[in-house]
């Protein structure tokens, strides 16, 4: 008795277990790509969502490629780093989550300060005491 091919129409994904020849769509990779943050990011910090998508894309070369969209890094950054359009600094979001990684990574190891740039001057008054004005 012969197996006969398994048929299946392009860009569908087989459910068999083992079967690694199917292409996994690009919605599916990258719905998983944020998932694996987002559960990085609210298990062990924010920190962690970086290194764990990056061993998403690591892979296969279908995955990296999702590391191309913007949509996925606009939704990383906005969930992980709570980033909005406004504060948005970077000519694309996959800069923008690196720098807010960077920023948050240079804090946590004191590698980085944080100083007013408010300055105000000190006066005496007649009693001699500075005061703030």
């Amino acid at each position: 008795m012969s197996r006969q091919p398994e048929r299946r129409i392009a860009g569908e994904v087989s459910a068999r277990a083992g079967n690694g020849g199917g292409v996994w769509p690009e919605l599916f990779v990258e719905a998983v790509a944020r998932e694996v943050a987002v559960a990085a990011a609210n298990g062990d910090g924010a920190l962690v969502a970086g290194p764990a998508v990056v061993t998403i894309f690591q892979v296969c070369s279908t995955w990296r490629n999702i590391s191309n969209s913007e949509i996925l890094w606009e939704a990383l950054a906005r969930h992980v780093w709570d980033a909005s359009q406004t504060t948005r600094r970077m000519h694309s979001w996959r800069e923008e989550f690196i720098r807010l990684h960077l920023t948050a990574s240079n804090f946590r190891h004191n590698r980085a300060k944080h100083t007013s740039a408010i300055e105000y001057e000190v006066s005496s008054d007649s009693s001699g005491n500075g005061t703030g004005s």
